[in-house]
């Protein structure tokens, strides 16, 4: 039989005995032969379901999260512009009838006069397809497609490349219909909304009719996928930017996620809800059977069971019947509470396995020293690595420094954030180490924590400066004054973790029975607070 280590140390057995702890080997294998049954065949479920299909239906392919389909705007003008403009109001085999959608000619001049009309889904075939509550939520996306226009060359320079920060406001309003339902229902709608259209062109594509290339605009998302049918109406009513072009045209994407995975997803959901549901009724049967006071390890085994079981719940299912609108915020909020049980269960875990004397839950007659210290074979191999790599790391830095005189120019400052950086990492591999072999060096760990703080400080150092010196956005940075803010973060930080280090190891020089945990935990949590 297993146990604690305090149990191995006694034949008094007066620890309290953990369920896990007591079974045998045996017992123990089976169980975790079991879990790992259970994790391969979650894994290898698609595979499973992609070799029955490919028998069914002659493919390969398992359902896939999610689906996209673009769909190009229907351009319109409204003849009645407090109605809906309906591109495929009949959709036959021979033909596509619209409703209050005429197509626009040269009196329609402005955006504003032009209706992007979007219905969704797309026809295949001559037949309309229906969305299906399986598939759950619709997320849609704009792509404009702006053309350019040669009138911009007179107050832009036409040799670089030309872009466009736009914020526009439009009007939009959704629609739902039902199979069955003869007409469309307004679903949400809104007068003014602002969304911000950012286009670039390259400096050769810089003629009259050449597309820019845009960035996605997030339109909207529906938690729940309730109707069959979905219409757009988008109206572009005013733009703060004279530099725009020409919107020749404006492409929808919409990405739902697919039925088919929806229904392995929550079949495996509700599985493993009552395999869950049902181990965690016999693991506190079993707690009880044991008649002593549970331990808090145990109360957050039974937490964090609750909390797995709750996130296994299928309440996506109740958007087949229910227009349940903010079902993904719930989704979000059940997934944060298992990710809060998670890390409370691990952090409490960790607490109760520390090999550092102090039992959180339970009493021991017995009294357990744990001694670390670093092995010798290790400290050879590792001061032997670092007298290498500080021959080498020292050569390269002479080298790179003579490099720079032979090129007759002022040194760049990223240039410098580099010699900065290599004398960093060779006072880092310095083997000081070595040192206390001869003498007795008791501020040797707090030595190389400064040296490792001084190391770590280069590189962020050296991060910021090359990240900013390779930004292509037009600043020419090649002063260390321009990156002061930056700079003063990271001197606050490590200024932080210093104080705190010269609190903990510092003081230990001196007194090696003092911690700064034990003196005033508060103090020492500031600092780390600060440093973060």
């Amino acid at each position: 039989m297993s146990g604690t280590i305090l149990e191995n140390l006694s034949n008094k057995k007066l620890s309290i005995p953990y369920i896990l702890e007591n079974l045998s080997n045996k017992k123990l294998s089976i169980v975790l032969s079991i879990i790992l049954v259970i994790q391969l065949i979650s894994f290898f479920i698609g595979a499973f379901i992609a070799i029955l299909t490919s028998v069914s239906v002659m493919s390969c392919a398992a359902p896939s999260p999610s689906s996209t389909e673009q769909v190009l705007a229907i351009k319109c003008v409204a003849e009645n512009p407090n109605q809906l403009s309906i591109p495929r109001a009949v959709v036959n085999t021979n033909q596509i009838q619209p409703q209050n959608c005429r197509d626009i000619n040269e009196d329609s001049k402005t955006h504003s006069d032009i209706t992007f009309a979007f219905q969704l889904p797309l026809p295949r075939q001559g037949i309309q397809l229906d969305y299906s509550r399986w598939q759950q939520n619709l997320l849609t996306l704009l792509i404009p497609e702006v053309l350019y226009d040669t009138r911009m060359d007179t107050h832009t320079n036409i040799n670089v490349d030309h872009h466009i920060n736009s914020t526009v406001q439009m009007r939009i309003r959704l629609a739902v219909r039902n199979i069955g339902d003869k007409d469309w229902k307004s679903y949400a709608h809104k007068d003014s909304l602002k969304r911000t259209i950012s286009c670039k062109i390259e400096a050769n594509k810089r003629r009259h009719g050449y597309k820019y290339d845009c960035d996605l605009i997030q339109l909207f998302e529906l938690q729940s996928l309730y109707y069959d049918y979905y219409l757009i109406n988008l109206q572009f009513k005013s733009n703060d930017s004279l530099d725009f072009g020409f919107m020749s045209d404006l492409l929808l994407v919409e990405i739902h996620q697919n039925g088919g995975f929806t229904k392995i997803w929550l079949t495996m959901k509700t599985v493993f809800t009552f395999m869950i549901l049902l181990t965690l009724i016999w693991f506190s049967k079993r707690l009880q059977q044991l008649h002593r006071e549970t331990t808090l390890l145990e109360k957050t085994l039974i937490v964090l069971g609750t909390a797995i079981t709750q996130l296994n719940i299928p309440l996506e299912l109740l958007s087949l019947w229910f227009d349940i609108e903010f079902m993904s915020f719930l989704c979000d909020l059940r997934q944060g509470i298992f990710h809060c049980a998670l890390l409370s269960f691990w952090i409490i875990f960790i607490g109760e396995h520390l090999l550092d004397g102090i039992h959180r839950s339970r009493l021991s007659s017995d009294l357990l020293l744990v001694e670390i210290h670093q092995n010798g074979g290790f400290t050879k191999i590792w001061l032997t690595m670092k007298t290498v790599f500080t021959f080498m790391i020292l050569l390269t830095l002479i080298w790179f420094s003579k490099r720079l005189q032979q090129l007759h120019r002022e040194t760049t400052l990223l240039e410098k954030t580099l010699i900065v950086l290599g004398t960093a990492i060779t006072q880092l591999n310095i083997p000081l180490e070595l040192l206390s072999l001869w003498f007795d060096i008791e501020f040797m760990s707090f030595l190389c924590d400064l040296r490792q703080g001084i190391f770590h400080c280069a590189l962020l150092s050296f991060w910021i400066i090359f990240i900013g010196e390779h930004l292509l956005d037009g600043i020419h940075r090649s002063r260390l004054s321009s990156y002061y803010k930056q700079l003063s973060v990271v001197l606050v930080a490590y200024i932080a973790l210093f104080i705190f280090d010269l609190s903990e190891r510092g003081i230990q020089w001196f007194d090696p029975f003092f911690t700064i945990w034990e003196v005033d935990s508060r103090f020492a949590l500031i600092f780390i607070i600060t440093a973060i």
